[in-house]
């Protein structure tokens, strides 16, 4: 059980992360293009 609660915001913050790269990418390159 301490696994799961020990596992289980890993892949959310990885979700958070990869949507804020992917904003990031979007508004740069709209930005400098």
């Amino acid at each position: 059980m301490a696994d799961c609660v020990r596992f289980m915001p890993a892949p959310k913050k990885i979700w958070i992360i990869t949507a804020f790269a992917a904003l990031y990418v979007i508004w740069g390159s709209t930005y400098l293009g």
